[in-house]
């Protein structure tokens, strides 16, 4: 097998980086994506943060999501799908989707 193919294989597949998470950019989000990835990995990990950061992404997640602020949290806390969110919290995906993106902006 070629590197990184073969099973318990700890190199990566040929153009491969290892130790890098799978987060792709977002189309459509005015962000580079270095801040994207700054951003999501923040919000993974939000409850290890300062309390100053936790506070701002609170304030946020109210600014941005407004009714559906519950819905945005779990997007941008969880590695769930916008379409699961979206269902359990009876959203539009689209809304959902456009939520995300002003949150990410407005960071």
């Amino acid at each position: 097998a070629a590197a990184g193919q073969g099973a318990g294989d700890p190199r990566p597949a040929e153009g491969g980086r290892r130790g890098v998470s799978c987060f792709k950019k977002l189309p459509g989000v005015r962000l580079p994506e270095r801040k994207q990835g700054l951003i999501r990995f923040l919000c993974l990990n939000i409850e290890e943060q300062p309390m100053w950061m936790r506070q701002k992404f609170e304030r946020l997640c109210i600014a941005c999501g407004g009714l559906h602020h519950c819905a945005l949290r779990e997007v941008m806390t969880t590695e769930k799908t916008v379409e699961s969110i979206a269902y359990r919290y009876h959203v539009d995906e689209r809304t959902l989707r456009k939520l995300r993106k002003e949150f990410y902006e407005s960071w």
